[in-house]
């Protein structure tokens, strides 16, 4: 049998690949335990999760088997507790797109898996109709929202997280009040001054979730 030299590339990628299985292990042993047990303490109905960073894979890419299996067995820890797993649409990640996150869900297949639909995050990875087309697609698996916006910028082109921007909230308020959605609605900033801004994302919740009611309810 020939023998040759583990080159320093080889070595690299071989730390990487352990570094990586053994962050994996920790997460789903260590971390995920000690989340479940820290919501059921407080009694929170879920545990929001990301769906792995995808590196310079395309949004539209396969899923990977690994990231599927490694949430299968976060839902399974997560269903044992009795609580909700519930897969965030992120720009990095395997479950970028809200067509991404329908199908990572469907993929699973667990009851207890669901969607933190975020219709900023959709924008900002390239969806320019984030509601209604986004959320129809995510729409049976919505067990937990955030709200903030998201636009494009003028001199650069970027799509940036904004407090004014593309998302028709008051058409997902509505849409999510008509549907029965009995979940939370958490303001998420990524925008500094942070105090600043969470006060106006509140300011513009409160007042489009009066505008959401149906004429003549309170």
């Amino acid at each position: 049998m020939e023998a040759r030299a583990l080159r320093w590339d080889h070595r690299m990628s071989f730390d990487e690949q352990q570094s990586a299985e053994e962050n994996l292990r920790i997460h789903l042993e260590e971390l995920l335990p000690a989340t479940i047990e820290a919501a059921r303490a407080v009694g929170c109905p879920l545990v929001n999760v990301f769906s792995f960073d995808r590196g310079g894979a395309s949004p539209e890419a396969p899923i990977p088997e690994g990231p599927v299996q490694a949430l299968k067995q976060a839902a399974r820890q997560a269903a044992d507790a009795g609580l909700i797993l519930s897969i965030e649409n992120e720009a990095t990640c395997w479950a970028a797109t809200s067509g991404r996150a329908a199908e990572l869900v469907e993929i699973i297949s667990q009851p207890n898996v669901g969607v933190t639909w975020d219709p900023a995050n959709a924008f900002r990875v390239g969806e320019d109709d984030p509601f209604p087309t986004g959320y129809g697609q995510v729409r049976p698996y919505v067990r937990h929202v955030h709200f903030k916006n998201a636009s494009i910028d003028a001199l650069t082109g970027k799509r940036q997280f904004s407090v004014d921007g593309a998302v028709d909230w008051r058409g997902q308020l509505a849409a999510l009040r008509l549907d029965g959605y009995q979940g939370f609605i958490s303001v998420e900033t990524h925008q500094r001054p942070k105090v600043k801004t969470t006060r106006k994302y509140l300011d513009q919740l409160r007042s489009l979730s009066r505008a959401s009611l149906p004429t003549g309810a309170d």
